[in-house]
């Protein structure tokens, strides 16, 4: 099976999204800022943030952390433990993807629900595409010249 997180355009708190199963929605889903965002120490972005978009593997394995069943994001450059697992806000992310059935902005709802019927619908690995959002259409603001208008 196949996850996509299609992101939505980014705040300076988080990288909200819709993930999809084999193309079908399923639900919301909340990661850190984007890198960004992410305050600088000697150059280098301080984390969590956002893993960067690509095609990695995944599969269901016990978390240490939480103590349950999760969906391992595996061979994601510069990063480990990353999961998709529960969770409401910013801080509840940790570098990883937590979704719900409400979106607000910085905030997902119902998470708990929506990981329990994820959860009973993934087989125990496959493939997920982190797609990051299409660039924001700025309007044109060039100036038009009046042809109607003439010096003289």
């Amino acid at each position: 099976m196949n996850i996509t997180v299609q992101r939505e355009p980014l705040t300076p708190q988080s990288t909200p999204g819709k993930m999809s199963l084999d193309g079908v929605f399923e639900c919301y889903t909340l990661e850190p800022r984007n890198k960004i965002y992410a305050p600088m120490i000697g150059g280098v972005a301080q984390k969590p943030y956002a893993i960067p978009a690509g095609s990695f593997f995944w599969r269901k394995v016990m978390s240490p952390e939480h103590g349950f069943e999760v969906v391992l994001i595996q061979g994601v450059p510069g990063f480990t433990g990353i999961e998709i697992h529960p969770g409401n806000i910013p801080k509840n992310t940790r570098g990883c993807t937590v979704v719900g059935t409400i979106q607000e902005q910085n905030f997902v709802g119902h998470s708990q629900e929506e990981f329990a019927r994820l959860m009973a619908k993934l087989p125990d690995s496959g493939t997920i595409d982190y797609l990051d959002a299409p660039p924001v259409q700025q309007p044109d603001q060039s100036v038009q010249s009046n042809p109607q208008s003439s010096v003289g």
